[in-house]
């Protein structure tokens, strides 16, 4: 059994639902594509303000170590009230960093185990620090000086060296991560323009490949099949038997047309025949004088027919004229 050809609905459905699903698929993975290496920039910009808070930090420790130094270095109680009160100024600030740099660590999904190592190294550095600057600023107000020197130079100096070096490590793991990321973004940002051009040609192909399918139903559904097959010769030679009858009614217009210019050519000569007549009539009659006015008359009639003859073979001219070329083509 001859299998059924499929039809000319099923070549449209099948074609167009191919590369339409072709194109849901491009998109799709384009936006997965996308959605990759956004997710990457989010990350990168996480990253930057933990880097903003972590710089603040940074600072603020780095202004305790000089502002202690200026508290051992007063003379007196009173002398050392600026700089203590800048340490205080300065721990409020470090606290308006730290807290919310801690909730990032909490709300980000992304957050990698060394960043929480980096963030608790701080954190075992702060609690360090804090007592020994809050002992040596005790030991200097309480006029023990000296002694506040000594712990400055033994404890507090190197402990606040340690927390402002844990902040560092924290901001270079940052700035490393980062451009790790940027890396990961770029490469794969060049490489989506190839991918996509990729899929794109393969779409491309796809639709050209639909394109013949359709129009090969197209041809085939416009060929004769069956029953119209057997009767297309049967047309076909209707057609030219009508071709020939039309061919064979044509052929004596040529003709037709040849004798009516012909008539109208004779019609034309006797309207200037009669035209001359009249003239000659009418000089004639002028001659004549009184005795001559009757027949001036006739001539004066005879001329403006024969005027009359020659208008309205002009017309019948121009009438047939263009038929008789049309039939003649």
């Amino acid at each position: 059994m001859i299998p059924k050809k499929p039809t000319l609905g099923v070549r449209l459905a099948f074609s167009y639902g191919a590369v339409f699903l072709l194109l849901i698929l491009l998109t799709a993975l384009a936006m997965l594509r996308v959605g990759e290496i956004k997710s990457v920039l989010d990350q990168i910009d996480d990253n930057k303000i933990k880097l903003r808070y972590a710089s603040e930090l940074r600072a603020s420790v780095h202004d305790r170590a000089t502002a202690l130094r200026d508290v051992v270095l007063s003379a007196d109680a009173a002398a050392a009230t600026a700089p203590i009160s800048l340490i205080r100024s300065l721990e409020d600030s470090y606290a308006r960093s730290a807290e919310p740099l801690a909730t990032l660590f909490q709300e980000l999904p992304g957050v990698l185990p060394e960043e929480k190592d980096a963030l608790a190294a701080i954190l075992s550095q702060e609690h360090r620090a804090r007592p020994l600057i809050g002992r040596v600023i005790e030991l200097h107000a309480s006029g023990q000086v000296e002694e506040a020197r000594a712990l400055l130079a033994q404890q507090a100096a190197p402990a606040l060296v340690d927390w402002s070096a844990t902040v560092k490590r924290f901001i270079d793991l940052e700035e490393k991560l980062n451009d790790e990321m940027a890396g990961d973004a770029r490469r794969t940002g060049e490489g989506f323009f190839g991918w996509i051009a990729q899929l794109c040609a393969l779409a491309i192909g796809a639709a050209a490949l639909a394109a013949w399918y359709l129009a090969r139903g197209l041809r085939q559904a416009g060929q004769p099949e069956g029953a119209a097959a057997e009767a297309a010769p049967d047309a076909s030679h209707e057609g030219k038997g009508a071709t020939v009858q039309v061919r064979t009614a044509f052929e004596p217009a040529p003709e037709a047309a040849d004798k009516i210019a012909g008539l109208i050519g004779t019609i034309d000569a006797i309207a200037f025949q009669s035209h001359i007549l009249a003239l000659n009539t009418a000089v004639e009659a002028a001659r004549a004088g009184e005795e001559g006015r009757e027949c001036a008359v006739e001539a004066s009639e005879a001329h403006a027919l024969a005027l009359r003859s020659a208008a309205a073979a002009r017309d019948i001219r121009a009438l047939i004229g263009s038929p008789a070329e049309r039939v003649d083509a």
